[in-house]
Formats: C-alpha cells, structure tokens, sequence
C-alpha cells in the first residue's frame, strides 16, 4: 500500500462514526450561526398552534355546511309554502285566534311615546293634494287652465299672527286692473288639504276666495326635511292671446304688503298663445 493511500485510511479512521445530531450538531456549528435556544423551542410552540388552529377551522367549517345543507333539505321537503304543517288543534295557536296592534315599534316593550307636537319636526304635506293642480294633471298647462304654486320665504323664527276668522296666513291673487281680473277668468286656490284630492279632477272648485298657509307648518327653524308650504292657484278660462298683469299677495296682521317695493307680494305675467 502506498503512503498516499495510508494516510487517506489514517484520515477516514478518524471521523466519528455517527454524525453529531441537536445540541450536538448545534455546538459542531460556529458561534456567529448558531440559533437560540428559545427560538428553536418558539418555533416548534407556534407550528403546534397552527396546526391546531387549522383543525379547528376545518372542523367548523364542515360543521356548519352540513348544518346548513341539513336546513335546506329540511324546509325544502318537510315545509310547506302554501300551508303550515300543523293546522287546527295541533298548532301553537290552536282553535282560539289572537290580537296585535300597529304600531309596536319595540317587540320587548308594550309602550308607546304620543307627543302631540314636536317643535322641532316639520309638518308634512301631499303634494298631489292640491286638485287637479299636480303632476298626473300637467298642472292644469295641458287644458289652458294653469295652476302656479305660490310659497312664503322662510325666515328664521317667524310666527304668523292670522287676521280674524283665518287660521294662517293668507293669499289672494287677482289682475292689476279691471280689465286684468276680467281676462283671468275664475280664480281657484288649493291648499295642502286632503279634502281637495277627494273630489275627481274637473270637478274639483277649490276655494274661490284665498289661499292659505297653515300655521302649522310654522315657525321655520331649519328643521330636518322641512319643506315650504305651497298653495296653488289656479286660473280657469284665461283670455287667449292676451297679456295678463298678475299680482298675489299675503294677508296677516303682522305682515305689510307694498307692491311697489314687493313686500308681501309678487307680480308676474301670464298669456295663451
């Protein structure tokens, strides 16, 4: 044998014949790569949590599929939709019919809170209350007798003090002359009033005097959803071909009327071509 290959079989000899394993292996390794202790025990504590976890969410899950498929299987083949399955005597109800009421705003509490007003809350109102003045109708543009929806404007706070007799404030329209009442024909004013929606349209008369704005719907505080009391008036065989001046105004015992400088009032023009 030669010296080369002796002192290959010198070398050989010389390894361990099991290789180092854990600490072992760990202390085989220079001191800048070895890992912590607590590391490696971390390590193998949150693989164990996740496994568990995983078994855990699996589990459920098929849990609630078979749950759900069971339901469905059950009210499909076992409930009825056009009749319950235990009727008459067998039923919870029995022969003996209850009793509810509307509105039952709490299903575990039997009162209910009546407040009679609310300042705060504003009063609402059916547009399509006023006759034959709304939208199904064209307001009245489609049959020459147009309607125009008159409005106060809103100012903080404001009360209406009503003349004698009038429950709000009131609103009369008429020509600026003879001739201009003469041309506008009849005069009709609607208020936001459910009795006017119950007549049939063309023979609905309104109120051939004034119009009037409630004063419920006062005062104005900038409310939530709050919306402008309307009446609208309406003009029934109006002169074709002819410039008419129109002019409307309030009437209230604290409200003062100029139609030169438009207080209280309004002015406008109107002609059928």
């Amino acid at each position: 044998m030669s010296a080369r290959k002796c002192a290959n079989y010198r070398r050989l000899n010389g390894l361990p014949t099991e290789l180092p394993n854990g600490p072992d292996l760990q202390q085989q390794v220079p001191t800048q790569y070895q890992l912590p202790a607590w590391r490696m025990v971390n390590r193998s504590a949150l693989r164990a949590h996740c496994q568990r976890l995983l078994y855990f969410l699996v589990f459920y899950a098929l849990l609630a599929g078979f749950f759900f498929f069971y339901m469905s299987w059950f009210m499909y083949f076992e409930v009825s939709r056009d009749y319950p399955k235990l009727t008459g005597a067998h039923s919870a109800l029995g022969m003996n019919p209850g009793l509810g009421y509307v509105p039952h705003p709490d299903i575990f509490n039997s009162l209910i809170r009546v407040r009679a007003r609310d300042p705060e809350r504003p009063c609402s109102y059916d547009v399509n209350a006023g006759g034959p003045c709304n939208m199904v109708n064209g307001f009245g543009y489609d049959t020459a007798q147009p309607c125009f929806a008159l409005k106060m404007t809103n100012i903080y706070g404001w009360l209406p003090d009503p003349i004698d007799g009038a429950d709000g404030v009131l609103v009369k329209c008429e020509g600026y002359d003879e001739d201009d009442t003469a041309h506008l024909g009849t005069i009709r004013y609607f208020d936001m009033d459910y009795k006017f929606s119950a007549i049939p349209p063309g023979k609905n008369p309104g109120k051939l005097d004034n119009g009037t704005f409630r004063s419920m719907y006062f005062p104005y505080r900038n409310q939530l959803c709050y919306h402008q009391p309307l009446v609208f008036v309406q003009f029934d065989g109006i002169t074709r071909y002819t410039l008419i001046r129109v002019r409307c105004y309030l009437i209230a015992k604290n409200i003062h009327v100029d139609f030169e400088r438009g207080e209280g009032s309004v002015s406008f023009e109107i002609i059928d071509d």
